[in-house]
């Protein structure tokens, strides 16, 4: 698997800089910690994609494909993602951020923190063979922003 494209990296970096943030614990930020976490999620899974060999544009046309679409494509080559829902969620969530006023509460951040994090934390086990603490150690994260995002072994939520 491709765990050094440049999509999977900037996934790793994207999480990692969400994480960064809310340890900030600043109100202004959760809406960056969000479009963040929502980028992460949105970019890994672009990644997996292309390792499966398909293209991220739309058949004869040099449109991406929606976030949508690639969670489809993703399903058809039977490749799990029982969180599905909740990454759905954080993308429309990402897309209000964007474009209406407001701000998402520390409980909602805190949510998408540890859900990404469980997510990041399977879906690299499962589909690229490797464990998230090893790569975001690799690009410089700290071991207490590692123990916030809950990714050491036997940590509770």
């Amino acid at each position: 698997m491709s765990d050094r494209s440049p999509l999977f990296m900037s996934a790793a970096e994207s999480l990692a800089h969400a994480v960064e943030l809310f340890r900030q614990v600043n109100d202004r930020q959760y809406g960056f910690i969000v479009i963040h976490l929502a980028d992460a999620v949105e970019l890994i899974l672009q990644d997996r994609l292309t390792d499966a060999g398909e293209s991220l544009y739309e058949s004869g046309k040099s449109q991406r494909l929606s976030f949508w679409k690639v969670l489809d494509a993703l399903r058809k080559l039977r490749i799990k993602l029982p969180e599905r829902p909740a990454l759905e969620l954080l993308l429309e969530d990402r897309q209000t951020l964007h474009f209406r006023p407001g701000r998402p509460d520390l409980k909602t951040v805190y949510y998408y923190v540890d859900t990404v994090g469980a997510f990041f934390r399977r879906f690299l086990q499962d589909e690229y063979g490797i464990f998230l603490p090893d790569v975001l150690r690799e690009i410089g994260m700290s071991d207490a922003d590692l123990q916030l995002l809950g990714v050491f072994e036997g940590q509770g939520d």
